[in-house]
């Protein structure tokens, strides 16, 4: 997305704030009949201090971490052997990006996808070279007005300040193929107030052949599979109240109920899952605990629902280890690691 313009409406809400085709479904139970469980994440001897790390993933033992320090915004780091490069240096000339950026793995590819959240451009980087910080080849693709992006089995998904709605897939030579405005039936013609309010973040699960959609402010995560040439929702699962979506149909005062949703989403075999918050933006009193989501990628349901300490703020998952960006004490980040109990079993 466009910075200038998602902070322009940022700094105004915060002045108002002080199918496969037709069977999609729709789950609203209460979280409580779910399985549910506690997480705890054992730190990682990681020897680089790390700055703000905001994005996590793994390939092979190589945890790729989005982490601005100085002018570098990857830290690829070896867990078999404590090694590690900083990559991807800041600005607009040859093999630099520009601030900030999400990443993503490609394990069949053996790649990191790097997408520039201000220029709405999704770089695929092979992933030795980015290990000896060879930055002149990489695949380019352009999502024109998009915030959020990945790759799926079709070429790209992306999530943006579009005129024509939220949501746009892409063939692999980045040529539009699918225009979505998901929350149509709420009337704002604005596209940067549109994607303000209904804004998230993706993540595609091979295995299913489909993607999720974990919103920021609003009450449902949406689920996509690609079927008779096109994305089609399958499923939608309830985590907040409505709050957000029935004022904004009535244009009401927005800083009632305003709710922090989803921090973080990934996929792992046949699972999503999501971080989830749910702090009242307008709460002095935080949580205890923040809840990590576990969706079966076939069908959408919520199978397991993890209690994980708050100071979790990113995740993935890989091998049946989840991984996890906190903040310490101190205030300084560091990584963390658990085992997952085998769902498939339960």
């Amino acid at each position: 997305m466009r910075y200038t313009s998602v902070v322009f409406w940022i700094g105004c809400l915060a002045v108002l704030l002080s199918t496969t085709s037709c069977s999609k479904s729709r789950d609203e139970r209460p979280w409580g009949e779910y399985a549910e469980s506690s997480l705890v994440f054992q730190p990682l001897p990681i020897t680089p201090l790390l700055g703000s790390p905001y994005s996590i993933d793994v390939i092979d033992s190589v945890l790729v971490i989005a982490d601005k320090v100085e002018d570098r915004t990857l830290l690829l780091y070896n867990m078999k052997d404590s090694t590690y490069v900083r990559t991807l240096s800041i600005g607009n000339g040859p093999g630099e990006v520009v601030f900030p950026i999400d990443v993503s793995v490609s394990s069949q590819e053996r790649a990191v996808n790097v997408f520039l959240r201000q220029t709405g451009e999704f770089r695929t980087y092979p992933f030795d070279n980015l290990l000896k910080d060879r930055l002149s080849e990489y695949r380019s693709v352009d999502l024109g007005m998009a915030d959020r992006g990945i790759q799926t089995s079709e070429g790209y998904v992306a999530l943006g300040i579009y005129e024509d709605g939220l949501l746009r897939a892409y063939d692999p030579k980045g040529t539009l193929r699918q225009k979505e405005d998901l929350y149509a039936e709420y009337g704002i013609d604005d596209a940067s107030e549109r994607y303000l309010l209904f804004q998230g973040m993706l993540s595609f699960n091979r295995q299913g052949n489909c993607f999720a959609i974990a919103p920021s402010w609003a009450s449902d995560v949406l689920f996509y599979r690609y079927a008779d040439g096109r994305w089609r929702e399958y499923h939608r699962f309830q985590i907040g109240d409505g709050s957000l979506e029935k004022q904004v149909s009535g244009r009401a005062d927005l800083r009632i109920h305003r709710i922090n949703q989803c921090e973080s989403i990934c996929s792992s075999q046949n699972y999503f899952y999501v971080l989830h918050d749910g702090n009242r933006m307008d709460s002095v009193q935080r949580k205890d605990y923040r809840s990590i989501l576990c969706f079966d990628a076939f069908t959408g349901e919520l199978e397991h629902v993890y209690r994980v300490d708050p100071t979790v703020c990113g995740i993935c998952v890989s091998n049946q280890k989840m991984y996890a960006l906190l903040i310490g004490e101190d205030g300084e980040y560091t990584v963390g690691v658990t085992a997952l109990d085998d769902l498939s079993l339960n």
